[in-house]
């Protein structure tokens, strides 16, 4: 009895959790607290919204700090660097785009 504009819809619910079976091998777990007013952004993975294309587009805060510290974490930016330095960091390490990013973060 899922209410209409519910998203993601039930199949893509969790979505992340459905390649692993074994969760003594998860490191990180994220959830995402926003929803997505619209069926094409909702992809059932948290913090990834399906109409981002492209890491040139305009992402949302939570977007751009989950990949911000992704890169942060592994030594390729510092906390305070800006966004337009990030894309050209994402760019210049040839980053894969977001959906294929966060495709890639749960296989």
């Amino acid at each position: 009895n899922r209410p209409t504009g519910t998203y993601p819809i039930r199949e893509l619910t969790f979505r992340s959790l459905i390649h692993h079976d074994d969760p003594s091998k998860w490191r990180v777990i994220v959830f995402g607290q926003s929803f997505y007013p619209r069926i094409d952004s909702a992809t059932g993975i948290g913090c990834c919204d399906g109409k981002i294309t492209s890491w040139d587009q305009a992402l949302s805060p939570t977007l751009r700090n989950v990949i911000k510290n992704v890169l942060v974490g592994e030594g390729h930016l510092r906390k305070g660097d800006k966004v337009g330095y990030l894309r050209s960091k994402l760019r210049e390490l040839d980053v894969v785009q977001p959906m294929d990013w966060f495709q890639r973060t749960i296989e």
